[in-house]
This record gives structure tokens, sequence and C-alpha cells, in this order.
């Protein structure tokens, strides 16, 4: 080979992307031509010119002090009562934006409630019917112990639909759901 050919490859070897196999050629060949383990010492040479060169310069230790400092001496001069008053104004729009996300998250979820509880209703219901159909003719005495039962149960469901009125009432004055 002739040696512009070895100057090639004497470039993939510095980049280190000739392949191991023919590095030896090239290695022998410098070993015995003058010119290519010049030209390799000039790519050496070079290298570490242009890394120095390169480089770039680091920030002095007090760059960051004196950087805040020009900027505090550059900005605006805030009282400590404007400061105040901002932060007063931040806090203040901060819980109103949480008061209206709450109150979107309980109209979110008020239908699942409210479909919750009216399965719960029919479920009740189905088993007390259930109950009044398959059970066998009650005896005096067990009308008297279920006329008390029942009352219970009467109880129980005036309990719940008044419950519930008085959470449709608060969720509408909250503005959860419309209006009743």
């Amino acid at each position: 080979m002739a040696c512009p050919e070895y100057e090639d490859r004497i470039l993939e070897m510095q980049e280190g992307t000739l392949p191991i196999s023919d590095r030896r050629g090239v290695e022998e060949h410098m070993a015995t031509c003058a010119a290519c383990r010049g030209f390799s010492q000039r790519l050496d040479e070079l290298d570490a010119v242009m890394t120095t060169v390169s480089r770039m310069p680091g920030l002095s230790p007090e760059f960051k002090t004196r950087l805040l400092r020009r900027i505090d001496l550059e900005a605006p001069g805030l009282s400590t009562e404007a400061i105040e008053a901002r932060k007063r104004e931040l806090a203040l729009e901060f819980a109103a934006t949480m008061a209206g996300l709450q109150r979107r998250v309980w109209r979110a979820r008020l239908p699942l409630l409210l479909d919750v509880l009216g399965l719960i209703a029919m479920a009740l219901i189905a088993v007390r019917i259930l109950r009044s159909i398959t059970g066998p003719l009650p005896s005096l005495e067990a009308i008297g112990r279920l006329m008390v039962k029942v009352t219970t149960g009467y109880m129980a469901w005036i309990w719940a639909a008044i419950s519930l009125g008085i959470v449709l009432v608060w969720a509408s004055r909250r503005r959860l759901i419309p209006r009743l």
C-alpha cells in the first residue's frame, strides 16, 4: 500500500474506528515508514493542542454571588408592606382555587353517592318484600312482634328519607348539585 492509504488508516486508528484486525498491519507499516510515524505524531500533537485550546473556561467561584448582587441592584425595590400584601393576595387566590376544586370534586362524586344510596334502598326494599312473600304465616304473637319490627323498619326508612333530604338540601346549597 502507498502511504496516503495508510494515512487514512492512521486517522481511523487515532479516532478508534479502525478494526482491530487491520490495526496490526498499520502498526507494522509505521515501524518501517518514517513518514507515517511523523504523520501519526503530528496528529497526536494536533489533538493535544486542540484539547488545550477548546477547553471551556470555568466560572469563577464568586460568579453566583456577583450575579445575584447585580440582579438585586437592578430589580425594583419593593417595600415589605407591598410584599406582605402580595402574599395575602396569593393566599386568598390559592384558597379560592382550592375551594373551587373541592366543589368540583364533590360535584363529580355526588351522583355516585346518590346512586349507591338508591341501590342500597332498593336492596333493602327487595329484602323486605322477599321476606314478606317467602315467610310462613305468622301467629298472633308473631304478628305482635312483627308489628314492632315493622314499626322499627318504618322508622328506619323515615330516618333514611330525612337523612337523604338533608344531604340533598346541603348539596344544593353548596352548589354541588342544581338547586332543588
